[in-house]
């Protein structure tokens, strides 16, 4: 702040001195005494003094300087979002193993997909919800059997051994509690009596579970059909008041309930099934028990349901699934169609079998009577029969399984494995649709869709233009077995791809050795200029790069076959991963991706071809089957990959040992495939039939 200065000017005061004398001087000097009293008239006042010059203004001094406001402090950056996969769109369902319904709605074990729930109108499945019965604390796992049971529904999963749902509200469920047993343990069937759930395990046992408190579930008991711990894929019961029916590969077994927590196995029967595998279904209605199985349809009466009588053996071997439709027993196998029985003949004859492409059919259930049919191919409702044909109707349209991707034009291939293929858009439309039961496929750059098509074990293979996605044509198909000759053995087709113009067929035999076939990509004349060698290898995938084909089998090798050696003189190289069990080959921007059971391998080439090692990513270790890794790829100079316990992951360039995956959440189901086109991720759920995009932020 400034000086504020104040000048004050003194008053002049004039003294008047009195003097005592006539005269003198003005220097004389007057004494007190004469200056009192003295009358002398006073003297001129003498001049007064010279006033005191104002004194100078002190100069202001200089104002001191504002001080600098100090600096306001930058913004800490934000930081930077953390990136995500995040998945943008879905597409389809899951296939139905079994059914279940109370009021209009239906629920539906539906393999990695969880629990299904769909509302019936009209004769259709409408979506309605998902329950995510088949997610666990360590993988994703496949639901394969329900029951309801007074209100309550009652889900069988490996790993989720069993859950409980009230249902109370039937498109709503609400979850009780569960019990979650082994991974390694499949499951497959369910029952329930009283307050007892019994559960049919994969290696030979039925477990035993208090449900009285569902929040609590408690094993309280196990049935040991297999005094050896035999694993068996099969196994199915069946109640029939206090006793259990139940059958495993090789076995009929009858078993007292009466008292529940402690069934007691009354009697085992040996089924002396020429090349048995087991059973997959056991159905009663009223008093006949049947029992799908291997060597086809087993009919008993359990009139004494202590002492069934077998009464006939109907239809194809392998059989998959039956159900009784007005009168009709309708039968599905696993190599032959479908047939139609009269129940009203006690023996069973007269059969017919019913030409009708539904693939491999899961199960069949009767609805306010409909029948409906859920197979790899769809999920149908009968609409008309006679005799010899039945008329089907789509119940549902996406309903099935996601197996494999191609890209053709940006446009999207969905292979459902013993179903169609379908074209979808990258918004996940579907375009078109190929009708059959599709097995394998490759497309070449010239537009040609070669696939195998037919019931198990196909030798056919068709060639489809797919140029135009909207107007796809049958071009020509070929029967390998037909080619091979009858010297061949009985073929089919397990692997395809395409090189330079080529097209290879890796065809397994069970009487011969495996064989490679090729023949020209020719758009105008396909399967033309037919050749073909023995492999002295058992080979399960095959793979195309580089004028070189690539091989895998159950190990951790993999061969390479140079193309400029085929037909005349194979020769074959040999490496083998780092780690054991090659699980999927891809290739993408000059490198080859190695999928195995915990890891990832990623390989260059020399100037000879032959692949070199860069690096190894060993994903965390997350127990049981969710270690293994089921693809991998590059994205946008990304490493990305998809792993058994249904995640989508992507490792950030550039890739360390320390490097961390970000990782999208589980999806239903195993993942199947993987398909990177331009900036979008697309992953094939495989067992839960869906399609999931994702994007990377």
């Amino acid at each position: 702040m400034g000086l504020k200065i104040v000048n004050y000017v003194g008053l002049l005061v004039t003294l008047v001195l009195v003097a005592g004398c006539s005269g003198g001087g003005s220097g004389s000097k007057v004494s007190d005494e004469s200056a009192i009293g003295s009358t002398a008239p006073a003297p001129a006042p003498a001049p007064a003094p010279a006033p005191e010059p104002e004194p100078e203004p002190e100069p202001e001094p200089e104002p001191e300087p504002e001080p600098e406001p100090e600096p306001e402090p930058e913004p800490e950056p934000e930081p930077e979002p953390e990136s995500i996969l995040e998945m943008v769109g879905r597409w389809g369902q899951g296939s139905c193993l079994d059914f279940a319904v109370k009021d209009d709605i239906v629920y539906c074990a539906s393999s990695g997909a969880g629990t299904e729930i769909y509302r019936i109108e009209s004769g259709h499945f409408v979506p309605v919800g998902n329950l995510d019965t088949a997610q666990t604390s360590q993988n994703s796992a496949e639901t394969s059997d329900i029951k309801i049971v007074e209100s309550k529904l009652y889900v069988a999963s490996r790993g989720n051994w069993l859950s409980i749902y009230d249902l109370t509200v039937p498109h709503a469920p609400v979850f009780l509690g569960k019990f979650e047993g082994s991974d390694y343990a499949g499951v497959n069937y369910i029952e329930v009596k009283d307050d007892y759930a019994y559960v049919f395990l994969t290696y030979g046992k039925i477990a035993v579970f208090d449900v009285q408190n569902p929040e609590q579930i408690r094993e309280v008991g196990q049935v040991d059909l297999y005094e050896d711990n035999t694993y068996s894929e099969a196994g199915y019961m069946a109640i029939n008041g206090n006793v259990m029916y139940a059958t495993d590969y090789d076995n009929f077994y009858i078993i007292d309930i009466v008292d529940s927590a402690n069934p007691q196995i009354i009697s085992k029967r040996v089924l002396n099934r020429a090349g048995a595998t087991g059973a997959s279904a056991v159905y009663l209605d009223s008093d006949r028990l049947y029992s799908v199985g291997s060597s086809g349809l087993d009919v008993y009466d359990i009139s004494d349901a202590l002492n069934p009588i077998k009464l006939s053996t109907l239809g194809g071997g392998h059989g998959n699934a039956v159900a009784i439709y007005e009168g009709l027993l309708f039968y599905a196998s696993y190599y032959e169609p479908l047939s139609i029985h009269n129940v009203s003949d006690s023996s069973y004859t007269g059969g017919q079998s019913v030409n009708v492409d539904l693939g491999q059919v899961y199960t069949m259930a009767v609805f306010d009577g409909v029948l409906y049919i859920s197979s790899s191919t769809g999920l149908w409702k009968l609409a008309d029969y006679n005799e010899t044909t039945i008329e089907l109707e789509p119940a549902l349209d996406s309903q099935g399984n996601a197996r494999k991707f191609l890209e053709y034009d940006e446009y999207i291939f969905l292979l459902s494995y013993a179903g169609p293929i379908r074209v979808l858009d990258q918004n996940l439309q579907v375009v078109n649709i190929i009708d059959g039961q599709f097995r394998e496929m490759a497309i070449s750059e010239k537009g040609v869709l070669y696939a195998s098509n037919g019931r198990v074990f196909t030798s056919l293979v068709q060639a489809f233009d797919v140029a135009d996605v909207e107007h796809i044509t049958l071009l020509s198909e070929i029967n390998l077995n037909d080619f091979l000759g009858s010297d061949g053995g009985f073929g089919w087709a397990d692997s395809i791809a395409i090189q330079d113009d080529m097209v290879f067929i890796l065809t397994r035999s069970w009487s011969a050795d495996d064989k490679l076939l090729s023949f020209g990509d020719d758009k105008n004349v396909p399967f033309l200029d037919g050749r073909s060698a023995d492999l002295d290898f058992e080979s399960f995938e095959m793979v195309a790069n580089d004028r070189s084909l690539y091989f895998s089998g159950s190990g951790s090798w993999i061969k390479r076959l140079d193309l400029d050696t085929w037909p005349d003189n194979l020769v074959f190289s040999e490496f083998s991963a780092y780690t054991t069990q090659v699980t999927d080959i891809n290739f993408a921007n000059g490198k080859m991706f190695v999928s195995t059971y915990q890891d990832i391998e990623i390989y260059g080439k020399s100037n000879t071809g032959e692949p070199v090692f860069e690096f190894k990513y060993h994903s965390p270790d997350k127990g049981g089957y969710s270690n293994q890794i089921n693809g991998a790829t590059d994205f946008l100079g990304n490493l990305i990959y998809i792993s058994q316990d249904s995640q989508l992951c992507l490792l950030a360039a550039p890739l360390t040992e320390n490097s961390e995956a970000t990782c999208a959440d589980p999806v239903s189901g195993y993942t199947a495939d993987l398909l990177v086109i331009g900036d979008n991720i697309f992953v094939a759920g495989g067992s839960d039939g869906r399609v999931y995009k994702y994007n990377y932020q």
